[in-house]
């Protein structure tokens, strides 16, 4: 779960599947980081990085994550 959805092989995307059937949170906060890793890899323009980052700690704050908060 350290690389780029795009980049996972088919058996790791069907382990993380059952992983997240099992444990939604764990799919929650992996959605979350993945979002993370988009901002600051596609993101060019420093405003709309800022936009970005604003909605993105939105959902850290409504997500309950305290791991997250720090970082955000």
């Amino acid at each position: 779960m350290y690389k780029t959805k795009s980049k996972w092989t088919q058996n790791q995307t069907e382990r993380t599947a059952i992983l997240f059937e099992l444990y939604p949170d764990i799919q929650k906060g992996c959605n979350l980081t993945q979002e993370l890793r988009g901002i600051f890899e596609n993101t060019k323009d420093k405003i709309i990085g800022f936009a970005k980052l604003a909605k993105w700690h939105e959902k850290v704050n409504q997500s309950g994550f305290k791991s997250f908060g720090t970082i955000s």
